[in-house]
């Protein structure tokens, strides 16, 4: 390849990512925090998925879904970060209390009086207890405010699937409230029956 052709390519390489950066660092901030629970760890791990992103630029197709390509590095840089991690002591403070409520802004749901029923101690607690198997697509669609139609494209699943776990990941929190039951009494998610039918025969695990 020429070297005019070589420089044309890194300029229109490095225009990309800029705009990535610009678009989504705020929306993949907030997410990141919420699963890490630490400013300067989430700001970290989004630094580190734009890198990744620049790294691996030639991997992306242009024209395909630049969005869930961007959340699929960050979800398993936040995979890796939790699991080098053991027993953390997290501490919320009260400026974070609008995402959190955003996040399990239920809407027309029911359940929708999750976050005036649960004060913010509760409701960390719960996110941190709830399965990555039902919070991701809980806060891809609650945070990050995507559609079924592409959570169901990035995670390789029926979109029946993905609104069934998001019904769970609801429920879940839902029935970890304080004294609602004596089964949710120490914080433990229920334990869900999986419907084959209902689930399009999915197994265990996050794909």
């Amino acid at each position: 390849m020429r070297l005019v052709e070589l420089f044309k390519k890194k300029h229109a390489k490095n225009h990309k990512v800029a705009v990535w950066v610009k678009t989504y660092s705020s929306e993949f901030y907030r997410y990141a925090y919420v699963r890490v629970h630490n400013h300067e760890e989430a700001e970290d791990i989004v630094q580190r998925c734009f890198v990744k992103a620049y790294q691996a630029f030639d991997s992306f197709t242009p024209g395909s879904n630049e969005k869930a390509w961007l959340y699929t590095i960050l979800i398993n840089l936040i995979r890796d970060h939790l699991s080098k991690l053991s027993n953390r002591s997290i501490n919320l403070s009260l400026q974070d209390s609008q995402l959190l409520e955003t996040l399990v802004d239920l809407k027309s749901n029911p359940e929708a009086q999750l976050s005036r029923k649960m004060d913010l101690v509760e409701l960390e607690e719960a996110l941190s207890k709830l399965p990555e198997l039902f919070a991701v697509p809980l806060l891809l669609h609650e945070v990050s405010d995507m559609k079924y139609e592409d959570i169901a494209k990035m995670l390789s699943i029926p979109i029946g699937t993905v609104m069934s776990r998001l019904h769970r990941a609801r429920k879940a929190l839902y029935e970890m409230l304080p004294g609602d039951s004596q089964n949710t009494r120490g914080g433990t998610i229920p334990q869900v029956t999986k419907n084959k039918n209902q689930e399009g025969g999915e197994k265990d695990g996050l794909r």
